[in-house]
């Protein structure tokens, strides 16, 4: 996996290296996480590899698996019409703990064997149903271990909310010293963090560079904004026309072109030229075991959106998903163009170490100069207070200034004595 370069295809595709065998996905309360869950899932059955589904908040079939009956390779506990306490299906009246829960896991685990794809849905509702955080953490924490010992592609794919009462617990290196984290942001987001700050995401979404791009300053802008949950607050104001909602659209798309080669969940089909439908800004955290050449973090903004390709093999989303730049997801186009420094052809051709300080925008500046599109045009608005305009005169090409510059005309009047007096009085201006 490579640092500079797009992860999102790898982590749908399930082929990090080094392998990372814990994927915990984050969702706000205005942006779901669920369509990319199915996606995995998708991939897994159009892969053939063994899955293991605990179902807490959504039912099996929503999720795109429906025909258990005769599978060998998929296992699920339907959690989603038991309520502690109270009778329950057969399958599930054994379970009333998390211990219960983890020890199902581990048994489907081991009957599958290799290549075990994992999901939770979701992990906060297992915590406040059937136990406690450290509870949830625990099982974690032994799941990953247990995942970890049957080698690639197997992997542990949580749902959680990033105001989940778990999150805290999961991202700690002492449940997992490996970890990939995926959040989902609604463009909307992003464009009110632009609108607020004036300072737009690093056009080549790598948000752990320091210095010209600002990768780290505006990862630290979109984590408070994360805390205090701004996707939430924007849908419920209305600004900038956030809502809440499924964010897959049924419009078709362009491809990207040349972003990391194959698009993710991209299977069959011709891309269209239009480009209007709706996605989502995937933040991504790859935390590598530490020690030896590979071992620090990857942090990146990307994108994801509704591929032009249609369904897959699977066939459960109205389209599938493809990885895009984040700066291809629609509403946030004019963000990456919005801050350009000016050049004039010179600085151009003599490179970076001659540069005019007068009216323009540095890229080593630690803030920007440069106006939007949008600025320049209210500002060619904004009326001259004085000019002369269409006055052709020879008495206003007198006092035209302009290429000459500006000064004071001496008139000798008919009382001029030139004496010793005040040499102001017989002044004409």
């Amino acid at each position: 996996m490579n640092a500079s370069g797009p992860v999102l295809p790898a982590v749908f595709a399930n082929t990090q290296t080094p392998h990372q065998p814990f994927l915990l996905l984050q969702d706000t309360s205005a942006c779901s996480g669920i369509p990319v869950l199915r996606q995995l899932i998708a991939r897994s059955r159009e892969n053939g590899s063994p899955i293991v589904l605990v179902s807490a908040m959504h039912r099996p079939e929503f999720l795109g698996i429906d025909d258990v009956a005769g599978t060998s390779t998929i296992r699920v506990l339907d959690l989603t019409n038991t309520i502690p306490g109270f009778p329950s299906s057969s399958q599930t009246k054994a379970i009333s703990t998390i211990e219960d829960i983890k020890s199902w896991i581990l048994a489907s685990c081991k009957e599958l064997g290799r290549s075990v794809q994992v999901y939770i849905d979701d992990i906060d509702t297992l915590a406040e149903d059937y136990g406690s955080v450290s509870a949830i953490a625990k099982m974690v924490k032994d799941v990953v271990k247990t995942l970890a010992g049957l080698k690639a592609p197997s992997r542990l794919v949580l749902l959680s909310s990033t105001s989940g009462s778990s999150l805290p617990n999961l991202i700690s290196p002492t449940v997992s010293s490996t970890l990939t984290s995926v959040i989902v942001h609604p463009p909307e987001t992003i464009s009110s963090l632009h609108s607020a700050y004036l300072f737009p995401p690093p056009v080549s979404g790598d948000l752990s560079e320091a210095g010209t791009t600002g990768g780290s300053r505006f990862r630290g802008i979109l984590e408070n904004a994360t805390k205090r949950n701004e996707a939430l607050r924007l849908a419920l104001t209305g600004e900038i026309g956030a809502s809440v909602g499924d964010w897959v659209g049924e419009d078709s798309v362009k491809s990207p072109a040349n972003y990391g080669g194959s698009s993710a969940g991209s299977t069959a089909g011709e891309a269209s030229s239009s480009a209007t439908t709706s996605g989502v800004v995937i933040e991504i955290l790859v935390r590598k075991a530490a020690g030896g050449a590979s071992k620090g973090m990857v942090r990146r903004l990307e994108g994801l959106r509704p591929s032009a390709k249609g369904k897959g093999k699977s066939g459960v989303s109205e389209c599938d998903l493809e990885a895009c730049r984040w700066q291809d997801i629609k509403g946030l186009e004019s963000l990456a163009s919005g801050y350009q420094a000016v050049r004039t052809p010179n600085e151009e051709s003599e490179g970076d170490s001659k540069k005019k300080d007068e009216g323009k925008a540095h890229v080593d500046s630690t803030f920007n100069l440069g106006l939007t599109d949008a600025q320049r045009a209210s500002r060619a608005e904004v009326p001259i207070p004085y000019a002369h305009e269409g006055d052709d005169t020879p008495e206003s090409k007198r006092y035209d200034t302009t290429h000459t510059g500006a000064g004071i005309i001496f008139e000798p009047g008919s009382d001029d004595d030139m004496d010793d007096d005040d040499p102001d009085d017989d002044l004409d201006f």
